[in-house]
């Protein structure tokens, strides 16, 4: 499933009753997250969220590329989506954020230090 395939082979397959595949979105799983993430034309909304929430949504880009967390309370929240495959491999000088995310990322810090 990392690498965006699923294989399946069975013999006697009815679909309808047997398998049922659908796509997992991270964002939805994350319910009280979504419309922060998904800003509308005013820009994203902070202020319903709580500094252990911004520190979530912060690292949620990192969390959906499998970045293992060092933090425990961070890897124990993230490790409750099926979604979420924690690679060791993965560094994070080596993950290289979308323009989405990296401006997600700065316009949470900006609130974070606001609120210090």
């Amino acid at each position: 499933m990392n690498s965006g395939f699923l294989y399946y082979k069975s013999t006697d397959f009815r679909p309808d009753i047997d398998l049922s595949v659908y796509p997992i979105n991270p964002i939805l799983d994350l319910k009280g997250y979504f419309h922060t993430y998904y800003y509308n034309k005013n820009g994203r909304n902070f202020n319903e969220l709580t500094k252990t929430d911004l520190r979530i949504l912060r690292n949620l880009p990192f969390a959906l590329l499998g970045y293992e967390f060092k933090s425990k309370d961070l890897f124990e929240y993230f490790s409750k989506f099926d979604w979420y495959i924690p690679d060791p491999n993965i560094k994070e000088e080596q993950i290289e954020l979308n323009k989405w995310d990296k401006t997600l990322i700065d316009e949470i810090q900006k609130e974070e230090l606001k609120r210090q």
